[in-house]
């Protein structure tokens, strides 16, 4: 089980996906779990380059 599901207020309260079904419900959410965190990567690499001055301290933030 991928960590954090338990804080699902429905936690425990549906039954237990099969075997395989849950093993795709966990590549699942890593694939996009993966896809946000790159594309928040991307987010904050744009904003060091910005001309704006916010975005840039947003990034100098994130950075640390």
């Amino acid at each position: 089980m991928v960590p954090g599901t338990i804080l699902f207020p429905s936690a425990g309260k549906l039954p237990p996906l099969p075997e395989a079904s849950q093993a795709a419900a966990d590549k699942s959410y890593v694939k996009a779990e993966t896809k946000l965190c790159d594309g928040l990567d991307a987010l904050m690499k744009s904003y060091e380059k910005s001309s704006d001055e916010r975005a840039r301290r947003i990034a100098e933030i994130w950075s640390k």
